[in-house]
């Protein structure tokens, strides 16, 4: 039995696989790879692309200088993907 499945075959509390790297290093490749190689229909890809902080006016302009730094964990939204990740593990969208 694949390891989302208990000895009855019930499937388990669901679990995240999470992927880190720089910008450009390959980590979509990576996870497409692995929904691939599962082949199963209930996984969900998120990005950290979908988690930016909305950014001040003050940071727009940063930004549009090119002085803004995006990599930085300051610019994501990490309750927001915590609740995300809490959500989608109870199943919903």
């Amino acid at each position: 039995r694949p390891a989302w499945y208990n000895a009855t075959g019930e499937i388990k509390e669901a679990f995240v696989i999470g992927i880190c790297g720089g910008s450009a290093s390959g980590k979509t490749t990576v996870a497409q790879n692995i929904v691939e190689k599962l082949n199963v229909p209930w996984v969900t890809l998120l990005s950290m692309d979908s988690f930016y902080k909305v950014l001040s006016e003050d940071q727009h302009h940063q930004a549009s200088e090119n002085n803004y730094n995006f990599d930085h964990p300051d610019a994501f939204d990490f309750d927001l993907l915590l609740e995300t990740l809490k959500n989608l593990k109870m199943g919903k969208q």
